[in-house]
């Protein structure tokens, strides 16, 4: 869950910082890999990242 948490924050809910692209998201979140997320955690999220990419796209575009 913490994971998942992170990307939101990350990629839409940055309050002191510039939002990062999907892209630069999914990098944050593997240079975490082994230390603050759980290596088989991250692997599971790379094998869906296609699909928070779509998610949060949408997601994005209907904000104000």
């Amino acid at each position: 869950m913490a994971l998942v948490d992170v990307y939101d924050a990350v990629r839409a809910r940055a309050l002191y910082r510039k939002c990062l692209s999907h892209d630069d998201t999914v990098e944050f979140i593997v240079s975490g890999k082994g230390t603050h997320f759980d290596p088989a955690v991250v692997d599971a999220f790379l094998s869906v990242a296609a699909l928070f990419k779509s998610a949060s796209d949408e997601a994005i575009a209907d904000l104000p």
